[in-house]
């Protein structure tokens, strides 16, 4: 037997060696082979590659009868005896489509409004990415997918059916239970999870899923366009304008009975001072469900009233201004993160003693960002 020959029955032992250690490593990961097999399996394999190094650097002293027993010793009968197993045990289609099996869901289903469906689409993408688990809507990504150019996200229901709760104590608060999870293959992690602690490490991908679409934002810069342009004729301002964006929810939570309370003339009238105080030709663009109060209690000749456009519109608007004055609900909380500039809240959302006040953790601070100002 020549040297060239051993060489390359050499390199061949090493190719089997790899295809067999990734053949085990699925067998494992299956759970049809225990370590101590795994062991025995490659224990002849092994030994017949250090024969053939051996051989190697002692060709030139060894007898060529000796040779050829010696390379009689092929790994052909142990492998042979290791692949010949069951369909179950080798590397086939059938055992890969079970490996990928294996990845473990996190399942979100996105209900209410606007503001509500992208707390839970948010903190389910942090709290996946914590567990190392991939985000499957189970339904309610169509309202989402209307506003944003959400992607990377699959929906999957059947997939979700079985899935098991894992529900957080409070709707505003953050529990960290939640980031200790991945011991459980596919699980369904409820609603609300309105604290930004659950993605606050992941801000970069969220902000990426929450562009607005194309047309959206177009809109939306066209109105504000508008709004400065007017502002310059009508005042005979400078090319220099700060543009702060008020959201005042009202309607539905005037006479709530849950504990929600309501941002009062004081607030914005203190929220808009604040601005004028450090900015200069400051114009303030209004959006809310009960704009007739606005005109009636907030207006001056820097504000402006947006109507007539969609919740995703209007936010876009609101984001777009470079602060916000910000007032209660998830909408408003939305549309500060976004908009990256200064943000003031309205403080407390919630009354003392109400269904509503549980909901948040002791100092409210797992719902506001720390950088936002109270007012």
């Amino acid at each position: 037997m020549t040297r060239s020959t051993i060489s390359k029955c050499k390199y061949g032992y090493v190719f089997l060696c790899t295809f067999l250690f990734a053949s085990i490593f699925l067998m494992y990961l299956q759970k049809e082979q225990y370590p101590f097999q795994i062991l025995q399996m490659l224990k002849p394999i092994l030994n017949n590659v250090e024969n053939s190094t051996r051989l190697n650097t002692t060709i030139s002293k060894t007898p060529l009868t000796h040779l050829m027993t010696t390379t009689s010793k092929t790994p052909s009968s142990s492998l042979k005896a290791i692949l010949s197993k069951t369909p179950s045990t080798r590397l086939t289609n059938t055992s890969l489509e079970k490996w990928r099996g294996r990845l473990k869901y996190l399942c979100v289903s996105l209900i209410g409004r606007l503001g509500n469906q992208m707390f839970i689409f948010a903190s389910g993408l942090g709290i996946a990415n914590i567990n190392n688990m991939s985000m499957v809507v189970q339904e309610g990504i169509e309202h989402l997918q209307s506003v944003f150019d959400i992607h990377n996200t699959e929906k999957n229901k059947k997939l979700c059916k079985n899935a098991k709760a894992k529900y957080h104590r409070k709707a505003s608060a953050f529990d960290p239970r939640l980031f200790n999870i991945s011991n459980i293959d596919t699980v369904h992690v409820g609603h609300y999870l309105q604290s930004y602690k659950y993605f606050e490490h992941i801000y970069d991908e969220i902000r990426s899923q929450f562009t607005f679409k194309k047309e959206i934002k177009d809109k939306a810069d066209k109105i504000l366009k508008n709004i400065v342009e007017k502002h310059r004729k009508v005042n005979n301002a400078s090319l220099n304008w700060t543009l702060v964006g008020i959201h005042v929810r009202r309607g539905d939570m005037v006479n709530h009975n849950y504990g929600y309370t309501v941002a009062t003339k004081e607030y914005f009238v203190k929220a808009k001072q604040w601005f004028q105080s450090h900015y200069t030709n400051v114009i303030f663009v209004v959006a809310s469900n009960g704009l007739q109060w606005c005109k009636d209690n907030i207006s001056d000749n820097s504000t402006y009233f947006i109507n007539g456009n969609s919740a995703g519109e209007d936010m876009a608007i609101l984001s777009s201004c470079e602060h916000l004055i910000s007032s209660v609900g998830s909408y408003s909380w939305w549309s500060g993160f976004l908009c990256r500039g200064n943000v003031t809240y309205y403080f407390p959302p919630a009354r003392e003693n109400s269904g509503l006040r549980k909901a948040y953790s002791a100092d409210y601070m797992d719902y506001f960002q720390p950088k936002w100002i109270r007012l």
